[in-house]
């Protein structure tokens, strides 16, 4: 019996070491904390009791945009277009989703991904998609930090949101500038960045970044 009670007891404090360990890695991590997942670094924009919604820290880089998406996609600084189709509105058939969710979504750690419903909303329409990546909507661009929307680059980078669409016109989609603005009225065969959205399980899946000046 104490032979028993002893191997639970070395048990316990394997299960008690292994959650100080995880707790050690994720650190005290908080909304708009810096952290890194799959080796990129992303903001935290949103918290539930059992998931992190991820905010890429910039837009991808003209590299990486290189590396994922197709050349005919892009234009000369490597930003790309929403739709080719100049009446297209919905995220759901934008190249950009496609190429998230397969090229990008190929270099995350799916294991640990959630997979995000997401809808989208214009006059008396809307658009729902599932998505292991996207864009970032409008709503959430609102009340996030100017710090946190600013870019690096010179362009800014697109939404999954519409603004506006006429059947006799183009359509149009919000975009943040590189500024932290939201802005309407921009072309879907405009070239922008792209700034994924991803969402992780709370369980071990990121790494606080420590003293780092955002």
């Amino acid at each position: 019996m104490n032979e028993r009670l002893n191997e639970l007891e070395d048990q316990c404090k394997q299960i008690l070491k292994e959650i100080e360990t995880i707790r050690n890695e994720n650190g005290s991590v908080k909304l708009y904390d810096l952290v890194k997942f799959s080796n990129l670094e992303w903001y935290i924009i949103a918290e539930d009791e059992d998931t992190l919604t991820l905010f890429l820290k910039d837009k991808l880089s003209p590299e990486q945009c290189a590396k994922y998406f197709d050349e005919g996609l892009l234009d000369c600084d490597k930003d790309i277009k929403f739709s080719n189709n100049v009446k297209n509105i919905w995220w759901a058939d934008s190249p950009i989703r496609m190429t998230l969710n397969s090229k990008f979504l190929e270099d995350l750690d799916k294991s640990k991904l959630d997979l995000m419903t997401t809808t989208v909303n214009i006059d008396s329409q809307s658009r729902t998609t599932e998505d292991y990546v996207r864009l970032i909507t409008k709503e959430e661009a609102e009340k996030l930090p100017v710090k946190i929307l600013k870019s690096k680059y010179a362009h800014g980078y697109w939404t999954m949101s519409p603004s506006y669409f006429h059947h006799n016109s183009v359509a149009y989609e919000f975009i943040v500038t590189s500024s932290g603005v939201l802005r309407g009225w921009n072309n879907v065969s405009n070239s922008y960045g792209v700034r994924p959205v991803i969402r992780v399980t709370k369980n071990n899946a990121v790494t606080k970044i420590e003293n780092k000046n955002n």
